[in-house]
C-alpha cells in the first residue's frame, strides 16, 4: 500500500474501534492516539529513505515490530495509548503481507518468506506468493484497483468514525 493508504487503513481497523470503545474519552488521548497511528503506520517504510537499506527489510519484520512496541512501553503512555501505537506500527505489516510483494516476517533467519519452519506459509509458493487454484497469485497490486477500493472503504469508516467521536467529545 500507498504510505496515506496505510494511514488510511491503520485508523479505520486499529485506532477509530480502540478509541470509539473507550470510556471517558479525553481530546489530548484522541489527539495524541491519532498522532501516533499516521506516524507508526508508515514507519515501516523508513527503510525506502535510509541509504543501505532495502526496502521490506528489518524494518518490515516482527523483530522491528517488537522494538517498536518496547520503545512504546518506555514512554511516558498510557497502555491505550502503546496499543494503538504497537498495532498501528503491526497492521502496516500484515497489509503489506498481502499484497503480492514478500514480506520476510522473521528475516534475517529465512531465506524466504515461505521458509515454513520460521515463517506463516499456508499456501504460498517458495516466493512467498500465495497462488490462486487457477495458478494465478494471489493479492493485491501496490497502487492498484484493490488497494483504492479497500483505501476508499477505510475512509468512509474513518469518516463516520470522526464524526462519531467528534459528538462524544463534545458532549
Amino acid at each position: 500500500m500507498l504510505r496515506r493508504d496505510h494511514q488510511i487503513a491503520a485508523l479505520a481497523l486499529v485506532t477509530n474501534p480502540l478509541l470509539l470503545t473507550t470510556p471517558h474519552l479525553t481530546w489530548s488521548t484522541t489527539v495524541t492516539a491519532v498522532t501516533l497511528t499516521l506516524i507508526l503506520a508508515v514507519l515501516p517504510d523508513v527503510d525506502r529513505d535510509l541509504p543501505g537499506c532495502h526496502h521490506r527489510g528489518f524494518s518490515h519484520t516482527l523483530w522491528a515490530w517488537g522494538l517498536v512496541t518496547g520503545a512504546l512501553s518506555l514512554l511516558p503512555l498510557t497502555p491505550l495509548l502503546v496499543l494503538v501505537g504497537s498495532l498501528s506500527y503491526l497492521s502496516h505489516l500484515v497489509i503489506d503481507s498481502l499484497s503480492i510483494a514478500n514480506l520476510r516476517w522473521l528475516g534475517p533467519l529465512t531465506a524466504n518468506p515461505a521458509d515454513s519452519q520460521y515463517g506463516i506459509t499456508v499456501g504460498v509458493t517458495p516466493t512467498g506468493r500465495i497462488k490462486h487454484h487457477h495458478g494465478r497469485y494471489r493479492g493485491y497490486r501496490v497502487g492498484g484497483g484493490v488497494e483504492l477500493g479497500l483505501t476508499i472503504l477505510f475512509f468512509i469508516s474513518d469518516v463516520i468514525s470522526a464524526t462519531v467521536l467528534w459528538q462524544r467529545l463534545w458532549d
